[in-house]
């Protein structure tokens, strides 16, 4: 699915077939995923990778939802890549899926 909006910034949208990930990209090199983290339990695992991930250059927003068990996250990726942040999810103890 995609979707574009009028003046210079595009949006598009990307849903992972297995339904892992959600993407959106701008034309800016913002993006935005929502990735599957398996093994957040608490209000410390929330704070832990929220913190981890702020620390990272070029990422812009985190938040951990924890009943789905989600970790949305915004980020530049001329500085920053997925594999980058999820590798930072991992170091810490966590799960990423997909």
């Amino acid at each position: 699915m995609s979707e574009y909006k009028a003046c210079q910034k595009a949006t598009v949208k990307v849903v992972n077939v297995e339904g892992d990930s959600i993407c959106e990209r701008r034309k800016d090199h913002m993006k935005s995923m929502v990735l599957k983290v398996r093994g957040m339990t608490c209000m410390h695992c929330k704070a832990n990778v929220e913190q981890a991930l702020m620390q990272m250059s070029g990422v812009k927003e985190a938040e951990v939802h924890l009943q789905k068990g989600e970790v949305s996250v915004t980020f530049d990726d001329a500085v920053v890549d997925l594999e980058e942040i999820r590798e930072e999810i991992e170091e810490i103890g966590y799960e990423v899926e997909g």
